[in-house]
């Protein structure tokens, strides 16, 4: 593996079969600082936005996809946006106390601590 934001590039696609490779990409903020320092200016954000194009239909299963158009859904509404956030507030009233959210949320949860 490569390593930097460089190899974030290039490892996916020296790697294809390789999970772990295809993972790179998503570890970028694409906040285009890399493409700032560089010195050649090789667009490294927008070849990151490549690769997560690419991979994002093999990645992606039907229940996350649906997560994914449901979430974007709600929150391109206002009532939508305020509903999830009165929703999460309830979350964090129900987990106070606890290590980790219940349910699905648990994954997520296990290596982050609530407010």
């Amino acid at each position: 593996m490569y390593a930097g934001p460089i190899g974030a590039v290039l490892t996916p696609l020296l790697q294809q079969d390789d999970p772990r490779a295809r993972e790179l990409a998503e570890a970028s903020t694409l906040c285009g600082a890399c493409w700032e320092v560089c010195p050649v200016r090789i667009p490294l954000h927008d070849l990151l936005l490549q690769l997560r194009r690419r991979d994002a239909p093999r990645d992606a299963g039907a229940v996350r996809r649906l997560g994914f158009e449901a979430w974007s859904w709600l929150w391109s509404t206002r009532a939508g946006f305020v509903a999830t956030a009165a929703a999460g507030r309830v979350g964090r009233r129900v987990a106070r106390g606890r290590r980790r959210l219940p349910g699905w949320a648990g994954a997520w949860s296990e290596g982050r601590e609530l407010p």
